[in-house]
């Protein structure tokens, strides 16, 4: 692996603007005392909300699809530039149809992104990340797209076409620790709560859950095999976050790129790992990690109680 260290690397400048973004959700966030008699019915009442509402879509897919005898759909979605093949039983599209999927994620990729920049998708489900990032970075940059579960795998490229992205590669398999043949675990109609270990999402039942053996790479290998020098990174692999950190360690001291991921610790779990496991792999890069949803710095060794949100992790030496 090679990189330009006379010349300031991409992944620093997006680190940089990320920071920036990061600073301000800390400035403007409100203290959440988890405790507070006031704050804990606004949450139980905004699940009981979000709970009715998905209740409502579910049915309303299911009269979808006996009238049109439809197994999917393709769906323009603005806040990812693009359109996409989306299969009506997947509970991704039931919240894209919702409306305001995971936008606040979208809108850091907005903000990061530029023309003639690498970008890598881990976890890449049906390619909503990969066709924004596609966009944003243009035809002089090029977008490394990973995803494992074969049905995922066919709308991922059928949804790179549709788009016309050339700038788009994709590698059908898994992003681990180590190179070899790994076997995950996924539900037909929930692909996107697929896991190197055991299921252990609350929403996936346990009947009708298969197992597949696809190739497994670290990502250290993927950007070298690729020549990227990527400036961003974003993971979301369903408690494998920490395999795909500990096979990254040469891309993250080499090129500095700026890292999305999502983190549950009650998913880190079922394959050895919790978030402060994966804080203190960052931290031996020289990077700090910050809550996407407030801006609050998560410090190694100080662990704040189980953690499932996202998560911004920077160099050092870009949020100077």
């Amino acid at each position: 692996m090679t990189g330009t260290k006379s010349t300031p690397l991409p992944g620093l400048a997006a680190s940089q603007r990320l920071f920036a973004v990061v600073r301000e959700r800390h400035a403007t966030a409100r203290p959440t005392g988890r405790n507070s008699p006031l704050l804990v019915p606004a949450r139980w009442m905004l699940r009981q909300l979000r709970t009715l509402r998905d209740r409502r879509m579910q049915a309303a897919v299911a009269r979808a699809q006996r009238l049109l005898r439809a197994d999917s759909l393709v769906l323009a979605v603005p806040d990812f530039r693009g359109a996409f093949e989306l299969e009506l039983r997947n509970n991704t599209t039931r919240r894209l149809l919702l409306g305001g999927y995971e936008r606040s994620l979208a809108q850091i990729f907005q903000a990061l992104l530029e023309p003639g920049l690498h970008v890598v998708d881990i976890g890449a489900n049906v390619g909503l990340y990969t066709v924004l990032a596609a966009q944003l970075v243009g035809p002089s940059g090029r977008v490394l797209s990973a995803e494992p579960i074969p049905n995922m795998l066919r709308l991922l490229r059928s949804n790179v076409a549709r788009n016309n992205l050339p700038q788009v590669e994709i590698f059908a398999g898994a992003v681990t620790s180590a190179a070899g043949t790994v076997s995950i675990e996924f539900v037909e109609g929930g692909e996107e709560y697929s896991s190197l270990g055991s299921i252990a999402h609350p929403d996936v039942p346990k009947q009708s859950r298969r197992r597949v053996d696809v190739p497994g790479e670290t990502l250290d290998n993927l950007v070298a095999k690729h020549s990227l020098c990527p400036a961003l990174v974003k993971v979301d692999t369903e408690g494998a976050e920490g395999l795909v950190f500990s096979g990254a360690a040469g891309v993250l001291n080499e090129f500095r790129p700026a890292v999305t991921s999502e983190l549950d610790d009650r998913l880190l779990g079922s394959l050895g790992y919790d978030s402060g496991k994966v804080v203190e792999l960052f931290a031996k890069c020289k990077y700090r990690v910050f809550d996407e949803g407030t801006g609050a710095e998560l410090l190694p060794g100080q662990a704040r109680g189980p953690f499932v949100g996202e998560i911004v992790a920077l160099p050092r030496e870009a949020c100077d």
